[in-house]
């Protein structure tokens, strides 16, 4: 993959563009190591980063047209290029490269907006058209691959990682309290804003136009928002394997030589399996924690029954050591970062692509949750509304460590006529609750109350009688890709790693949402489509294995390491200078007995550790410095 970064409009002298822009370019020279290139005219500038992968020696960036009138960066694997080229050159289009670069920029001349919704891959793009006077930025269905902007002067600058942007003389910003909010309760931003105020991020099957001194962003590509497909279970079955099976093919298109991450699971063992027809002896990778819920022996069982070529990774006993680093890359203090950015560090030094079953859970209903969130849309049907789902005049009576998640449930009983509500609250919000937001912050902010879940609400269809697909579809809107997917990109392309994810292809995405979640899945039978297109290619044991996954246990991990890091990142002295979270709760979690019932709270510290990490990255001056 690649690095992209972009200036348009936003100096008064042209002057400026070309220093301006290679230091941009410098600070994603990690996504493409390999070579660097620029374009610039008199308003406008671009950069590229590259990790070579498709026609290694022609597809260097930036790629002009033939006539020197429109230009064209792109940080994109497009699965479709061969079928596109065909179609592009019987209309008329020559072409220089072998690139799907290169397909992406005849398309535009083509067919202009309409190209994107053509692609069936992953891309954040620019295309600067001359004659145009514009410059159109694109990003793909799924929002796989990352594109920023921000305003800076009379115009705009654009870039894959925020990091880009500090490189602007004159450039600023500053900590995007509302967003941090967000992310306390869900360990994510959930819409398009980030943790830097100012700085925003295309939404995923977007366009944004950029004329003159404005930007305008508009949709090319919507999850369907009702049912359409009639095939019952066994038709759904059938052309479900179809479906998946082009897609592995598809993702398998590339000049290098292409891995397989394999946790075990039924979503990463269904890819490796349908990769390894393709591509036999294919090599597998699996990362173990030191702890029973390691799932290496399950992915042992599943390379031999495959005959790959399998390799163990273990992390290490101390691996929040490496925290700092990955909020570096990752420009968020995520949990869920450090096994991935040491799997992919490890890979990386091995191969250049990996697949990864990113996508099968959200598709194909995987989570335990589900099984929480199906009474609901049942009952949600039938109860009056406007029951509470306040409990803080009464949690403030109790003290709250160790019985927080008795709370939770009372307050999931409470709002069964609610799925906002219920699904917020069940992926541990807590802002609803006045006691909890004195409890957590130093300060909190009034207009913070019930804050996280209207942030939801413009992702979820009200209207859908199918409760459960409305809801899976504001995950893959909203979690998958600010959470999951941001993730796999920040700590895969740190390391120079491409990652690709065969499940959320096109097709796939429009098909799963095509469908009526009762097919998908039943009560306590997760996946049970994907289980089923499944059943030639795996063995039993890991189709009816317990979910799992990459992941650490809270208090076992909270007894390891957190607590000795915890303590020295969240000082007294540090917590008070940085005044966003309250010492007191703090210090109780901090002194108290390791327990599996507080395994909210340890997610909460860690957390808390990693925004002072972050601000100190990112807002101490001296730190900052180093960008």
């Amino acid at each position: 993959m690649c690095g992209i970064v972009g200036l348009w409009n936003a100096f008064d002298s042209p002057d400026y563009y070309t220093p301006t822009i290679q230091k941009m370019a410098g600070e994603v020279n990690h996504r493409g190591p390999e070579a660097k290139g620029f374009a610039q005219g008199e308003n406008w500038a671009l950069g590229h980063t590259r990790l070579a992968i498709i026609d290694l020696e022609n597809g260097a960036q930036p790629l002009w047209n033939s006539d020197g009138t429109r230009v064209i960066i792109g940080n994109n694997e497009i699965y479709n290029a061969p079928e596109l080229r065909q179609i592009l050159q019987s209309l008329g289009s020559r072409f220089q490269t072998g690139s799907d670069t290169e397909v992406i920029l005849k398309g535009w001349e083509m067919w202009g907006y309409e190209v994107f919704s053509k692609l069936n891959g992953m891309f954040a793009v620019a295309i600067v058209d001359i004659p145009k006077r514009t410059c159109v930025l694109a990003r793909d269905p799924m929002g796989i691959k990352p594109l920023h902007y921000s305003r800076f002067g009379k115009g705009y600058a654009f870039c894959s990682e925020i990091k880009s942007l500090l490189k602007i003389p004159g450039w600023s910003t500053e900590p995007n309290r509302d967003a941090a909010h967000l992310f306390m309760n869900f360990r994510y931003v959930p819409n398009e804003e980030t943790l830097f105020s100012g700085v925003y991020r295309l939404p995923p099957g977007a366009v944004a136009t950029l004329d003159g001194h404005s930007l305008r962003v508009e949709r090319y590509f919507e999850l369907t928002p009702k049912t359409t497909s009639r095939d019952n279970g066994e038709e759904a079955v059938e052309k479900l394997g179809f479906l998946l099976e082009n897609a592995v093919k598809r993702h398998l298109i590339s000049d290098v030589e292409v891995a397989s991450y394999l946790s075990g699971g039924i979503d990463s063992s269904l890819v490796t399996a349908l990769a390894s027809r393709f591509s036999p002896g294919i090599r597998t990778f699996c990362m173990g924690f030191g702890e029973d819920s390691d799932e290496n022996k399950d992915a042992a069982l599943v390379a031999n029954s495959l005959s790959t070529l399998h390799k163990d990774l273990f992390v290490g006993t101390t691996p929040l050591d490496r925290f700092a680093e990955t909020i570096w890359f990752v420009e968020e203090p995520k949990i869920n970062c450090l096994q991935g950015y040491l799997l992919a560090e490890a890979v990386s030094k091995e191969v250049k692509v990996a697949l990864s079953g990113l996508g099968g859970d959200e598709l194909f209903v995987g989570y335990v949750n589900n099984d929480i969130l199906l009474p609901m849309t049942v009952a949600s049907r039938f109860l009056p509304a406007g029951l509470s789902r306040n409990l803080g005049a009464i949690q403030k009576h109790f003290p709250t460590l160790g019985n927080q998640h008795y709370f939770r449930a009372l307050e999931l009983g409470m709002n069964l006529n609610d799925p906002l509500s219920y699904y917020a609250i069940l992926r541990n919000c807590f802002d609803h609750s006045p006691f909890l937001l004195q409890e957590i912050y130093a300060s909190p902010q009034k207009h913070w109350h019930n804050y996280s879940i209207e942030s939801l609400r413009p992702y979820f269809d009200a209207t859908d009688p199918d409760v459960l697909n409305a809801l899976l579809r504001l995950e893959a809107r909203t979690k998958l890709v600010n959470d999951f997917l941001l993730t796999e990109d920040r700590v895969s392309m740190a390391h120079s790693l491409e990652v690709r994810t065969p499940l959320l292809d096109k097709t796939l995405v429009e098909y799963a949402f095509s469908l009526p979640s009762s097919v998908k899945y039943k009560f306590r039978q997760k996946k049970r489509l994907l289980k089923r297109a499944g059943q030639s290619y795996l063995p039993d044991e890991i189709l009816n294995k317990k979910k799992w996954g990459f992941s650490f246990t809270p208090h076992l991990f909270f007894e390891k390491q957190l607590r000795d890091f915890a303590r020295q990142t969240l000082t007294k002295a540090a917590v008070k200078d940085l005044g966003w979270f309250s010492w007191p709760w703090i210090e109780r979690v901090l002194n108290s007995k390791p327990s599996p019932k507080l395994r909210w709270h340890y997610f909460n510290l860690w957390v808390m550790a990693g925004f002072h990490i972050w601000h100190d990255h990112f807002f101490n001056s001296k730190r900052s410095e180093r960008a």
